[in-house]
């Protein structure tokens, strides 16, 4: 079975003037990009002891392309579900510079890793708990930026018609050896998610 997505992403920024920036002008960006996602179910979780899927995602952007591929194992029981994601998504942008007599192009990338273990206790089929582990790490230039730890907890409510889940993930820590404290540069303190679904 194969499915597949796609977006068109609108982006607005507005910055507010600095005390040292003497015309006090508010700065405005929009950026508008294209993605698709395709995901293959290989081994479904129903059918056979444990469930294997394949994610893959092109990103379309001004000067930005991205590519992120993921696989996920999980394992279904009556009372018990596990699931393992990995992902890997790498990052081509361009940036220019000034040179002595021309414009100089340079194309950066950076690589993200992401590991995320789960696990839900079914109370019932319309109510679960669960814990969640995500771990997302940064490389640029060969070096580890960060590797930033969220550690949280997940509800899930649902019927035959819907369901919502509701995901809280507080970074603990930055795993990067030259680091000392949280990663809120890329990734935030917080993470909240909120997910809902209906079967029409």
């Amino acid at each position: 079975m194969i499915q597949t997505s796609l977006y068109l992403n609108a982006k607005h920024k507005a910055i507010g003037p600095m005390a040292s920036d003497a015309s006090l002008s508010m700065q405005r960006s929009s950026e508008f990009s294209f993605s698709n996602a395709w995901k293959f179910f290989l081994i479904s979780p129903h059918q056979q002891p444990i469930g294997v899927s394949a994610y893959l995602e092109y990103y379309l952007a001004p000067g930005e392309i991205e590519l992120e591929g993921k696989m996920m194992v999980d394992k279904l029981t009556e009372k018990h579900w596990f699931v393992f994601n990995s992902t890997v998504e790498a990052e081509f942008e361009n940036e220019f510079e000034k040179g002595e007599s021309k414009i100089l192009r340079e194309t950066d990338t950076e690589w993200k890793l992401e590991q995320t273990l789960g696990y839900m206790y079914n109370f019932s089929s319309r109510l679960g708990l669960g814990l969640e582990v995500r771990n997302v790490s940064k490389l640029a230039e060969g070096q580890v930026d960060y590797s930033a730890l969220f550690v949280g907890p997940t509800l899930f409510i649902g019927s035959e018609k819907y369901f919502l889940i509701f995901n809280i993930l507080p970074q603990i820590a930055n795993l990067a050896r030259k680091a000392t404290s949280l990663e809120l540069t890329d990734q935030e303190r917080y993470t909240f998610r909120v997910l809902l679904g209906v079967s029409l």
